[in-house]
């Protein structure tokens, strides 16, 4: 197989997942991008009176890129599955 009929394959699988995606995993998705915009709001965009929007760079710039993976994750359908408790 050449380079090209494997990025064109690895598309169409990509366009397969996102067609895929779910309420449950929409639902999931959206509550992540909130809690990414409320990290960002508190601690950049409205930081606690004087404070500096410095004064936090790492606990606003910490949690972005992890809420960030965990909502591709999720949207790519990337996490294993696991059988249901009972």
């Amino acid at each position: 197989m050449s380079i090209a009929a494997e990025h064109v394959a690895g598309r169409q699988r990509l366009r397969e997942r996102l067609r895929a995606i779910t309420l449950d995993t929409t639902l999931a998705v959206s509550g992540l991008v909130a809690i990414a915009i409320h990290v960002l709001d508190d601690n950049f965009f409205q930081p606690q009176p004087g404070a500096s929007p410095l004064d936090h760079r790492v606990s606003g710039l910490v949690p972005v890129p992890v809420v960030s993976v965990a909502a591709a994750r999720s949207c790519l359908k990337l996490w294993p599955r696991r059988r249901a408790s009972r």
